[in-house]
């Protein structure tokens, strides 16, 4: 929970990042309308979701100005924003003819009157549950998947928008039920804003994984949980570790290691030595495999093949429907030399800046006001 008051900052300790605004805790931030830190393009995305009506509501983390927020506002089919501004005195205001000691008094009064708004506040947006990722460990990873040929498909009991369940036996003893995909091109109607912000959101957790020192090596369209909403988790960490220091930054995997060679950047198949900057030459594979609706990497290529081609400089040409910057951020990932490659944090903001735009995203309240 976070709240407004002090002008209080706290350092990143050698991290050379950002310093972080720290907020001191407030009761009106445990309402069900703050959604603390949330972008602009993820707040519109969840108000315009089923369930959510004209009037409803987040206030959330001003995005442009440390310490400020935001109100968005859902009205016929789109989204308004509107910035919340402290007062020098303490309180905050929309506009000035109307200022509040605190956002929960805001709240109420534009609940009330519309006041300059373009509708009334009415409910707090509806949160999304986010895929939850129990278990992934190393005790369990190889339990997620098993082999297709230990199952035999006996009698289909049923089938329905999406697949059919069938009555089968797995390892030739146990009786099961299984249920199957259908296989038509569903993915195909998914926009370029949305392979987008999912590419985002995959680059949002792996810079989190990079702030604490972790690596992945298995980094793949195939590790991404996809929920409801198309809400993205990077999961599968059996391959992943950690580093207590950031001057003990490379993994040395041991001798017969094997690794997904298509998704592996050439340090790493050569010299079997792994580093974030590995993991960022496979989500510069991720990026493809999501912009091509999950082809497989180097089309035509063995994995001998994509060795020694990668080595004399192949990579791999822009897809017919990848945007020209998204192929830039790719080809960032694919630098040779592992240092030249972008952090995470830039591959972060480079991706959700295919969403940003200037302050004109916001509306002034007091063109409502006659």
């Amino acid at each position: 929970m976070y709240a407004c008051g002090t002008n209080e900052y706290r350092g990143l300790p050698k991290t050379g990042r950002k310093q972080q605004y720290l907020l001191p805790p407030m009761k009106s931030y445990s309402y069900r309308w703050f959604f603390g830190g949330i972008k602009r393009v993820d707040a519109e995305k969840q108000l315009l979701m089923a369930g959510n009506g004209n009037g409803s509501f987040i206030i959330r983390e001003s995005e442009s100005k440390m310490g400020d927020f935001s109100l968005s506002v859902r009205v016929e089919g789109t989204v308004k924003h509107y910035k919340i501004r402290r007062l020098d005195g303490g309180g905050f205001f929309i506009t000035k003819r109307a200022t509040f000691q605190t956002l929960a008094e805001l709240v109420s009064h534009y609940m009330q009157h519309q006041d300059g708004l373009c509708t009334k506040l009415k409910a707090a947006c509806r949160k999304v549950e986010t895929p939850v990722t129990v278990g992934l460990s190393y005790n369990t990873v190889d339990q997620w998947e098993i082999p297709r040929n230990s199952l035999k498909l006996i009698m289909k009991l049923g089938a329905g928008t999406f697949g059919e369940v069938w009555q089968g036996v797995w390892n030739d003893r146990t009786q099961v039920a299984i249920k199957t995909l259908k296989t038509e091109n569903q993915g195909m109607t998914l926009t370029i804003n949305d392979l987008l912000e999912m590419s985002a959101q995959v680059a949002s957790g792996m810079a989190y994984l990079e702030v604490q020192n972790y690596i992945h090596r298995d980094l793949a369209a195939r590790n991404v949980l996809v929920g409801e909403n198309n809400i993205c988790k990077v999961a599968d960490f059996g391959l992943a570790r950690v580093f207590i220091t950031d001057d003990d930054a490379v993994y040395q995997a041991r001798e017969g290691t094997r690794f997904p060679v298509k998704w592996t950047a050439p340090e790493a198949i050569h010299s079997n030595k792994f580093s974030i900057k590995s993991d960022v030459w496979s989500f510069g594979i991720l990026l493809y495999e999501i912009i091509t609706f999950g082809k497989m990497p180097y089309p035509g290529l063995t994995n001998y093949q994509v060795i020694q081609e990668v080595g004399r400089g192949y990579r791999m040409p822009c897809p017919s429907e990848c945007p020209p910057t998204l192929y830039e951020i790719m080809l960032d990932c694919w630098k040779d030399k592992d240092m030249d490659r972008p952090t995470f944090e830039t591959l972060q903001w480079k991706l959700e800046d295919f969403f940003e735009t200037d302050l004109s995203a916001y509306t002034d309240a007091s063109v409502f006001v006659s």
